[in-house]
């Protein structure tokens, strides 16, 4: 589900699947169909932004019942993961554009990006959601029409930085964000 919002104003897109969703979980819950809170730290962990460097890690209980901390995002020099922090950062960008052309599941970039800012993390675990969101203030009227996440980590060896297209959705109808008027963009996803 992405939002997009402004003053009192907001829009969503995706909602009613979110929703959706919400319903069936609940559904396999009460069916006894369960994730584990470990499976739900581990993708929040992946989500958490992190500075070159740093880790990120998440608490779990193994399958003998051993409490453990376990390294999602390392400093290693000799590593190819794209978790790897030890030359680049790893977190998620949220962009903005003015692209019409419906989106493919080969889009590499937004077709015409406006803007794009880090991603603000936030995580529920009881409920599995993960919140980012980025802010934008445009000079003049500014009309968005297509939204992205992008992923900035290691994108070859330990030490080559960039960043990847996860999402481009292209919006059903424009939204214009009014001038000097904070707008926030959020993705909520569902773990």
């Amino acid at each position: 589900m992405i939002e997009i919002c402004s003053n009192d104003k907001c829009i969503e897109i995706g909602k009613d699947l979110f929703e959706e969703t919400l319903k069936i979980r609940s559904e396999m819950i009460r069916r006894g169909d369960l994730r584990t809170r470990w499976w739900v730290r581990f993708i929040g962990a992946i989500f958490r932004p992190v500075d070159r460097e740093r880790t990120v890690t998440f608490t779990h209980v193994d399958t003998s019942g051993t409490s453990r901390t376990a390294y999602v995002k390392n400093a290693a020099s000799t590593s190819t993961l794209m978790f790897n922090t030890y030359g680049c950062n790893n977190k998620f960008w949220i962009s903005v554009g003015n692209g019409t052309t419906s989106p493919t599941i080969d889009n590499y970039k937004l077709e015409s990006k406006i803007a794009d800012a880090p991603a603000s993390y936030a995580f529920d675990e009881v409920n599995g959601i993960i919140t980012l969101s980025a802010g934008f203030t445009f000079a003049s009227d500014t009309v968005v029409t297509e939204i992205g996440l992008e992923w900035e980590c290691a994108v070859e060896l330990y030490n080559t930085c960039g960043r990847i297209l996860v999402d481009r959705t292209v919006l059903s109808s424009p939204f214009t964000a009014p001038a000097g008027t904070p707008i926030t963009v959020s993705y909520k996803i569902l773990v």
